[in-house]
């Protein structure tokens, strides 16, 4: 736990001062306003999901502090609508929207169409803020879809107090329960909060800051126990505010050099570069699991040269076209079930969307099918398990947020027609040791979801085994051994994934209890 909390920092540490390297010199007047954002938030103790959904349905107006290139900062309103247990607004305020691009919105929701879509996606220039498109697709498609409003906060002003009296001053005037999400700077309470409470005392008011820096080092050590962690300050001016931690602070400061480091001409383009992102992660992983008593037979060098193809992609299908049929077979099957696919002796990674987890999840993959020299075929349920695992297991040392779609949530899906069959499927990977001496006949029955049974055991192992690594059960060095192992056969592979269930064994939660 210690060697991991120590990485992540060392990653926050390095990536925060390059990201401030960007910054150009600021004017006393937004010193003096950042350290008041900074100040808010000085004083957070442990709260609960359920004391912060509590408050969320008491009051009137609840403001969402949002790190614009942060993708994860924006779909924490999406999660919090999609929660059941809360009281949804009436309408959802965008700092992001201004009011000439209401007609392209309200045209596009009440006829989408492929035309009309990139015309929003234009006009609402959101490059500009380092923010995702699709993110914001999926929040316009499901308040249109819940009959809930829109409201454009967006102005031009350069002022940061003056945008927070226009913001305030229309926010006031539209008297419904309304969710705002804004940049976190201006969420902190002496700032837009402060506003609307001096033009409506009568307003009960909530403020949802999210991944504070120095609460979430705080609590580094407790985190990755916890996919989410919430907690509360004390009221200010009759105004509440929660922080939830949901991030590694090293994401949020990668998404911001992300945008900074784009190139004007470089914008119609996704900003993550998946070759240098996979490359860091690579650097990242080697370095930390450098083991003298494990040497590898492998240079940094070497591993470092791959070739990685992503969804735009075009001579994707080309390459892979020339591969013989089983390789092509396994390369298709992998990205249906992983989303990445990996042939360690081609160098060649395979994404099917370009994300930080992507890459981290590639990276992991590669370096254990190179460190290992473990090769795989089809026919190999339990090598590809194993695979899946290790690359799972690797990606969450650098986001440790990350989770496998946890068996209770296949269980609901096997009550849904249209998931049925493929969720019973992946159900009986619970059971691969009771079902060893039975192999063929059962992985014959789950034959047209064998990898994705696969891709859901080898996660939730490594979920477990993850837990046990940060408590001190899992040694750097027994992982590192399982890493560097080579498995020749099915057999081997089986006995490592009964390590690993093993090991976590005694951290199953109550999701889990039925393993």
């Amino acid at each position: 736990m210690k060697a991991w909390a120590q990485l992540q920092l060392k990653l926050y540490q390095s990536l925060k001062q390059e990201a401030l390297s960007f910054l150009k010199k600021r004017p006393k007047s937004f010193l003096i306003y950042e350290k008041e954002f900074l100040n808010d938030q000085k004083k957070f103790s442990d709260s609960t999901h359920q004391e912060l959904t509590k408050k969320i349905n008491s009051v009137d107006t609840v403001f969402i502090g949002d790190f614009h290139t942060l993708r994860q900062s924006q779909r924490l309103l999406l999660r919090l609508l999609r929660d059941k247990a809360v009281r949804k607004p009436e309408m959802i305020g965008l700092e992001i929207l201004s009011r000439s691009q209401m007609p392209h919105l309200r045209s596009w929701l009440l006829a989408p169409s492929p035309k009309l879509e990139k015309r929003l996606k234009d006009s609402l220039e959101l490059e500009r803020w380092g923010s995702n498109f699709e993110t914001y697709k999926e929040l316009f498609i499901w308040a249109h879809k819940n009959k809930i409003d829109f409201l454009p906060l967006k102005t031009t002003k350069n002022n940061l107090k003056e945008r927070d009296r226009i913001a305030g001053a229309t926010i006031a005037k539209t008297k419904k329960r309304i969710w705002i999400l804004f940049g976190e700077y201006h969420c902190a309470r002496s700032h837009l909060p402060a506003v609307l409470r001096r033009k409506s005392p009568e307003q009960k008011i909530l403020v949802i800051q999210q991944n504070d820096d120095e609460a979430t080092l705080k609590r580094l050590p407790s985190l990755p126990q916890n996919k989410t962690m919430v907690l509360k300050a004390p009221v200010q001016n009759t105004i509440d505010l929660f922080c939830v931690l949901h991030t590694p602070l090293w994401i949020k400061y990668q998404s911001y050099l992300e945008k900074h480091l784009q190139t004007p001409e470089d914008e119609e383009f996704e900003a993550l570069d998946a070759r240098d992102q996979i490359t860091w992660s690579l650097k990242t992983l080697i370095s930390f699991l450098d083991d003298p008593r494990y040497p590898s037979k492998k240079r940094k060098e070497d591993i470092l040269d791959f070739n990685v193809f992503g969804p735009e992609d075009h001579n994707f299908f080309k390459t892979i076209s020339q591969f013989p049929t089983s390789e092509r077979i396994s390369v298709l099957s992998q990205i249906k079930s992983s989303g990445v696919a990996v042939i360690s002796d081609r160098r060649y990674l395979y994404l099917s969307e370009l994300t930080v987890n992507s890459c981290a999840q590639a990276a992991g993959t590669y370096l254990y099918l190179v460190w290992s020299g473990t090769k795989y075929v089809n026919s190999d349920f339990f090598k590809r398990t194993l695979i899946e695992a290790m690359g799972f297991f690797m990606s969450k040392l650098l986001n440790h947020s990350r989770r496998a779609v946890p068996w209770k949530t296949w269980r609901n899906l096997s009550k849904s027609p249209s998931k049925k069959r493929e969720a019973l499927a992946i159900l009986q990977g619970q059971y691969f040791i009771e079902n060893r001496n039975t192999k063929n006949r059962w992985l014959k029955k789950i034959k047209p979801f064998k990898s994705e049974c696969a891709v859901a055991l080898g996660r939730n192992l490594s979920d477990l085994a993850f837990e046990a690594f940060l408590a001190g059960e899992f040694s750097q060095s027994r992982l590192i051994r399982i890493l560097k192992t080579k498995i020749k056969d099915e057999a081997e592979a089986f006995e490592i994934l009964v390590e690993l269930k093993s090991i976590g064994r005694s951290f199953l939660s109550t999701d889990r209890k039925n393993w």
